[in-house]
């Protein structure tokens, strides 16, 4: 007569085991859901922040250009020296000028032009001269007759923030200024700033291979103009991402990108050996609003990775040891249901098996 549920007692054990199994794999999966999202978000705020940054970091030169360029205007003995065409006498006054504009501001250009736009002197040139300069920030500063600013991509690649302004004597316009900066310097001061990397890319059809590649030679530069299909790079020290990495980036048919160019994106690249990096690309317009290439902002997300699936191990870690607790109280607390209840029932069976046999005992006295 005995009446021992082992079966009912293991299935209790065995649903409650699912339960806690179930509810932890739900916990880990939403914690790292939230843990990804709080990563991504925060990854993005750094590279859009360092794009913000890097934006207000040339609108700022922007204006400290057009200021010094005020001054050299209402310079009177720059303006005689210019008015009564004496090339070496404006390039001996500017020189100590530019100088202090080359080391202590970055400025590599600096033009006085003439109405009909044949360069009068280049200060950071000064043998070359009167040729026309057809660039979009003085075909704009022309028309407009004010001053124009703008990013110009030169023959070699090299990306130059120009401001030219019309440079007026009681007013009337006497020429132009301009002065210029390349961004090569800009990008690198970018780089040391913050921590994700940058790297531009141009389209090689803006270019002319071969003064591109004589460019290359003449500051002793290895890279081949051939390593990736459509465009040159400009790399920075702190560029993160391997070349091929790059490459493929750039190179693949990606209609979304090459379709619309206008369009900012972020993408995870992964190199080979296996770490991972949070791309953002925004395009590049020159003065002319012409895309000629992106702006490639890379940040080595690996150890974000890393740390994430660290912290998902140690929970699911925890919550199984937790589960295993549990589950073990719970079956000690089971077995020893299970024992009383045996004892209950051994117990049991020997009373009615004394009452039987007394009222056997009783029957046969009858």
């Amino acid at each position: 007569m005995k009446t021992h549920h082992p079966n009912t007692l293991n299935s209790i054990l065995f649903s409650l085991i699912s339960v806690i199994m179930i509810m932890l794999a739900v916990f880990v999966g939403i914690s790292g859901l939230l843990y990804s999202s709080a990563n991504d978000t925060s990854t993005r705020q750094v590279l859009q922040s360092t794009q913000s940054h890097f934006a207000l970091d040339v609108a700022g030169r922007v204006e400290k250009m057009t200021l010094s360029l005020f001054h050299l205007s209402n310079n009177p003995k720059l303006t005689a020296e210019y008015l009564g065409r004496d090339r070496a006498g404006l390039e001996e006054a500017v020189r100590e000028t530019f100088e202090v504009f080359r080391t202590q501001h970055h400025i590599t250009h600096l033009y006085f032009t003439n109405l009909d736009q044949t360069v009068f002197l280049r200060a950071h040139k000064p043998k070359r001269h009167g040729d026309v300069l057809s660039r979009f920030t003085m075909k704009r500063a022309v028309a407009n007759g004010e001053v124009s600013h703008g990013v110009e991509l030169g023959p070699l690649g090299t990306l130059t923030l120009r401001v030219v302004a019309p440079w007026r004597v009681d007013g009337t316009l006497i020429g132009y200024i301009e002065l210029g900066e390349e961004l090569g310097g800009l990008l690198s001061t970018l780089s040391d700033k913050f921590i994700p990397s940058l790297t531009v890319a141009i389209e090689k059809k803006f270019l002319d291979r071969k003064r591109w590649e004589a460019g290359m030679r003449s500051i002793k530069d290895k890279k081949p103009w051939e390593r990736i299909e459509r465009f040159v790079l400009l790399e920075q020290e702190k560029t993160t991402l391997d070349i091929k990495s790059i490459r493929n980036l750039l190179d693949q048919d990606a209609p979304d990108r090459h379709g619309d160019q206008s369009r900012s994106e972020f993408v995870d690249v992964h190199p080979k050996d296996g770490s991972t990096h949070r791309v953002y690309i925004q395009p590049l317009d020159d003065a002319g609003g012409r895309h000629i290439g992106h702006y490639i902002y890379s940040l080595d997300i690996t150890k974000n990775i890393e740390s994430l699936r660290d912290s998902i191990l140690i929970v699911a870690a925890i919550c199984l040891a937790l589960a295993l607790v549990i589950s073990g109280a719970f079956a000690l607390i089971v077995r020893r249901l299970e024992t009383k209840t045996s004892l209950a029932e051994a117990s049991r069976d020997r009373a009615l098996q004394h009452l039987e046999n007394l009222v056997e005992e009783r029957l046969t006295e009858l």
